[in-house]
């Protein structure tokens, strides 16, 4: 039963089927990062990779799309807080302690917005369905990426080798959020 249901899937809407796939194996990428670094942000990261790959085999299929740069761009800037550097030996307590809460913090707001957006979401830029104004959306505009900048707030605490990380994140969120936006008034 599901592998009919998978088959019809991918004649349906492969990138959603394709998406998950990746979705799938960011989650056992930070599986592994988790692993080996014991970092609760890891485990978060584990945790949003699964279900947003669950969330992409039910998705609803795209009235437009983004061109292939944005997408491009969206993959990476998922993939990019696995590239994270561990904490250096010489870490301080309250800056571990800092790093964690700020991780729990962001990545609830994200798994809000995620909820929120329901059979919506994706990574790349899209209109599937109308304009979700719920939850966090009804007072932020892009309430994922507020918590994902907030979850990875603590990794330069962590080591300054992580800083340019960051920043390409966060640049990486904000243009993702001018092409949604762009998408979004096409619709």
């Amino acid at each position: 039963m599901i592998f009919r249901w998978l088959v019809q899937k991918s004649a349906t809407d492969r990138r959603g089927l394709a998406g998950a796939a990746m979705m799938a194996a960011f989650a056992i990428l930070a599986g592994i990062r988790f692993w080996e670094s014991h970092k609760v942000f890891f485990a978060l990261l584990l945790f949003r990779d699964a279900m947003l790959s669950v969330l992409f085999l039910i998705r609803k299929p795209p009235r437009v799309s983004a061109r292939i740069g944005p997408t491009l761009l969206a993959y990476a800037s998922t993939a990019l807080p696995l590239a994270y550097f561990s904490p250096s030996s010489g870490v301080s307590d309250w800056a571990a302690f800092s790093a964690d809460i700020l991780a729990t913090l962001g990545f609830l707001i994200a798994t809000l917005a995620a909820i929120d957006l329901g059979r919506r979401i994706g990574v790349a830029p899209a209109a599937r369905g109308d304009l979700c104004k719920s939850g966090l959306y009804r007072y932020l505009r892009h309430p994922m990426y507020i918590g994902y900048a907030v979850a990875e707030l603590g990794w330069p605490l962590l080591s300054p080798w992580n800083l340019p990380l960051f920043v390409a994140s966060i640049c990486g969120y904000l243009m993702r959020a001018r092409f949604e936006d762009q998408i979004l008034r096409l619709k």
